[in-house]
């Protein structure tokens, strides 16, 4: 589940710096631990509707909650523009400094496990099994062979939000998977 921790109030420099105003103590204090640019975990904008990931370079305190900040995949001040008014969210374990689980304590971020999986859609239908798993910098993708189909595999985006239901011991993955992809 994504949480609001900070809005993104204006440009800072020309370098694709932003100002970035915290309304979240445990955000605050995951900004500070970081200070070396020991940036693990991506924050995120939603783009679209969707939650995009994000993941920062650097954090500076500047004064009060207002940090400067700069990510990875924002270099001028034109494209951080874009972003002025956003506000930032971040995976709640983040906040409590753990890691999702299903109810088998399989660890969401071991990727690896998940190879072999069946993919099953909303409506319990599966539509697939996964193949292989991609992870790119700012994204983690599943490839998926589609159910009854000879086609290429399909990538279809991993993020917490789309998890309906992940068991370890039926080798089942349940996500809600927007109409038209499949």
């Amino acid at each position: 589940m994504l949480s609001p921790v900070a809005q993104i109030s204006k440009t800072y420099g020309s370098f694709g710096e932003v100002l970035v105003r915290v309304n979240s103590s445990e955000f605050e204090s995951y900004l500070e631990d970081c200070v070396s640019g020991d940036f693990k975990e991506p924050v995120f904008i939603y783009y679209e509707g969707l939650p995009v990931p994000f993941f920062i370079r650097s954090a500076k305190h500047r004064s009060g909650n207002a940090y400067v900040v700069v990510f990875t995949t924002i270099g001028d001040e034109k494209r951080a523009q874009e972003f002025v008014g956003q506000n930032l969210y971040v995976e709640s374990q983040v906040l409590r400094g753990d890691s999702p689980a299903d109810d088998n304590g399989l660890e969401i971020d071991d990727f690896s496990v998940l190879h072999g999986f069946t993919i099953l859609n909303q409506n319990d239908i599966e539509v697939g099994k996964i193949v292989g798993v991609m992870e790119f910098p700012a994204n983690i993708c599943l490839e998926v062979k589609r159910t009854f189909s000879d086609s290429e595999p399909v990538l279809i985006p991993l993020h917490e939000d789309l998890i309906i239901r992940l068991s370890e011991s039926e080798r089942i993955l349940k996500l809600h998977i927007a109409d038209g992809l499949f």
